[in-house]
């Protein structure tokens, strides 16, 4: 049960416009839970009026296919630097958000860390990478999924 006396600290991963908004709603949701919270993480705009405290604003670089190739550097080194804060970093939870390619390398980290994951928004592995779903299972202890099919469609898979 959780201690509401205490402060835990929520790691959160959003890559893209739509993880910022989604990862925005809900630190606000959280906020009003009467725990202390505090949100550290990579995302945009909107998380950060959210009340999270951004490493990096990650939003701005979202890139799709060809130009995702020129910012593999830039991604390579921000994953090892939130590799890095998380060791060094007292984190209760680490919520990634959508962008699988990006989250499931965040996600790795925190496992290797032995820290508990949840992926908000769940990536669309129904619909083009199915075989991905052991990833998911290896690196995320929960999923949260928003279309009515997806909680079956993991359910079946072995996601909780």
């Amino acid at each position: 049960m959780p201690d509401s006396r205490r402060t835990y600290r929520i790691f959160i991963s959003a890559a893209e416009p739509s993880a910022d908004a989604h990862c925005a709603g809900l630190i606000t949701a959280l906020k009003q839970t009467g725990y202390d919270i505090e949100f550290v993480g990579v995302g945009g705009a909107k998380m950060a009026r959210a009340g999270c405290k951004l490493l990096e604003n990650t939003v701005e670089k979202a890139a799709m296919i060809y130009k995702a190739f020129r910012h593999i550097v830039t991604y390579y080194r921000l994953i090892n630097r939130i590799s890095a804060f998380l060791k060094d970093s007292k984190v209760d939870l680490v919520i990634v958000c959508d962008s699988p390619a990006f989250n499931f390398h965040i996600a790795k980290a925190a496992k290797k860390t032995g820290l508990k994951t949840l992926f908000y928004v769940a990536p669309q592995l129904w619909a083009w990478a199915g075989w991905r779903i052991h990833k998911l299972r290896k690196y995320c202890d929960k999923l949260c999924c928003i279309l009515p099919f997806e909680k079956d469609w993991f359910h079946k898979r072995g996601m909780n």
